[in-house]
């Protein structure tokens, strides 16, 4: 289906309600496992959670690749091409997780890892969810792939849903094997449900010159994707490995909430994406996705700082009331705020260089940062810097990386002069958020420190909402169609 402003809107309005709807479950059950588990049972959770967050990349980049393919595939009329590509990618992804199931089992049964003994149920749990969560993120993709996105988003909000009850209940009755017993059954119910439209025209393929057609992009982009992921818990990894389990629990809590308005940018980030790919795979011209790559980084850059000075406002209240023994995380929250900004508004970036195959630059970007952050950690670390250090850390992390970023997808354009004076103008949304974290240092009541804030998110609001309509092309229609200006 062609791109067009009304569709453009339809999609980015279900896509954001059922990605926020997801979210504030996911808030919920973090609230909710924070509470019953503590600080300490907090940060097993969360470290466990490294073998589902890392398990979904077993896919060895197939999935990648069918994601960068198939909207180029259909932007060319090949509708029976790109079904051949997904049928061989679901195949082999699902004999790769498979593999990866059996790899967890051998080093359970290994003995050699003392955290992964001490959690073997939970960690197996892990890994078969894993496994389950990458067909339920095909049939989703699948959908959004037919254009439908009001289905895949209704699918994610009843997993999310099902999974918070059932984990939940388990935890309570079972402990931490309980909530991992409660995710892998809420995902064996929906991707049953949800395979029906997923692999709808489908069938196993393991065909060879396909599979080296998908591997070939697909290997280079996990590289891409992994890199990504690790840099993006660099901080948490650094914590896990140099600080406490009970710093993990706190530090965790502190990401949990400051990466809440990141989900924004990820929502923008996948609708322009696609749009992108389908654009360039017509055109094969830099030119004609430069649009898309504006001006989401103008949407992300102005409505980020709403969302996180508000943020900020209601932590303290939320956290005191609700989660005393996490008092703690409050030291996290408003700097990572400020590194998550940076990573937001750098989002569409990653994917515009992305759809240009600027993998190696992307990967060894990223493996510079990694190396940096860890180097940074321990020697910080070691010379009796608490936890906090981290936080700064991350945010420098993030801050460069944006940058960088920001400078290779527009060194076609602009001289770097003019980049570095873009991206000047693009750090300067951030002040708000610096504002309201600087608060706490000279407004000691609590109570007109939060109205002060909250004053600053609706003035900012406004502000952005002018400035959007009125710098803007696609954004400001946008806009009118909702006030029923553009019909």
């Amino acid at each position: 289906m062609a791109w067009n402003r009304k569709k453009a809107l339809k999609d980015v309005t279900i896509s954001a309600f059922s990605q926020y709807a997801v979210l504030a479950i996911v808030v919920l059950r973090g609230f909710l496992f924070t509470k019953y588990l503590g600080p300490e049972g907090f940060g097993v959770w969360v470290s466990v959670y490294f073998f589902f967050t890392f398990g979904q990349y077993c896919h060895l980049g197939l999935y990648n690749s069918v994601v960068f393919l198939a909207p180029d595939s259909i932007g060319k009329g090949k509708t029976e091409e790109t079904n051949k590509m997904l049928s061989s990618a679901i195949t082999w992804i699902n004999l790769f997780g498979l593999i990866f199931i059996l790899t967890i089992v051998s080093i359970i049964f290994s003995g050699l890892f003392p955290f992964v003994n001490s959690n073997r149920l939970s960690v197996l749990l892990a890994a078969v969810s894993a496994f389950l969560v990458l067909n339920f993120n095909f049939s989703v993709y699948r959908l959004q792939l037919k254009q439908n996105f009001k289905k895949a988003g209704l699918f994610q909000v009843l997993l999310a849903v099902t999974d918070i009850i059932i984990s939940f209940i388990l935890m309570m009755k079972y402990g931490l094997p309980g909530a991992y017993i409660g995710m892998a059954i809420s995902l064996i119910i929906f991707v049953a449900l949800i395979a029906i439209d997923g692999y709808n025209d489908l069938h196993i393929c393991f065909d060879k010159p396909q599979f080296k057609k998908l591997f070939d992009i697909g290997f280079r982009v996990l590289f891409v994707s992994l890199g990504f992921a690790v840099l993006t818990l660099s901080d948490k990894l650094s914590v896990t490995s140099f600080f406490s389990i009970t710093d993990m629990g706190y530090f965790s809590n502190a990401v949990s909430l400051a990466m809440l308005p990141y989900t924004l940018a990820l929502v923008l980030s996948g609708i322009t994406t696609q749009r992108m790919l389908e654009e360039y795979g017509r055109t094969n011209e830099k030119k004609s996705i430069k649009i898309f790559l504006d001006e989401s980084i103008f949407a992300v850059a102005f409505l980020i700082p709403f969302f996180s000075v508000l943020l900020i406002a209601f932590a303290e209240p939320v956290i005191n009331l609700l989660l005393p023994k996490y008092v703690n995380s409050l030291r996290f929250v408003d700097k990572l705020s400020v590194g998550v900004y940076f990573l937001a508004v750098s989002m569409s970036c990653y994917s515009f260089l992305l759809i240009l195959k600027k993998y190696f630059l992307l990967f060894s970007m990223m493996i510079v940062l990694i190396v940096m952050v860890f180097i940074t950690n321990s020697y910080l670390a070691g010379t009796g810097y608490d936890v906090l250090s981290v936080s700064y850390v991350t945010v420098i992390c993030y801050s460069l990386f944006a940058f960088l970023l920001y400078y290779f997808s527009y060194s076609a354009f602009y001289s770097f002069k003019k980049i570095t004076w873009m991206f000047f103008r693009l750090s300067l949304p951030v002040i708000p958020i610096l504002l309201a974290f600087s608060m706490k240092f000279y407004i000691i009541d609590n109570s007109i420190r939060f109205g002060a804030r909250f004053f600053i998110a609706l003035v900012w609001a406004f502000f952005a909402y002018f400035y959007l309509t009125r710098k803007t092309t696609i954004l400001s229609q946008l806009i009118g169609m909702v006030k029923g200006k553009i019909i």
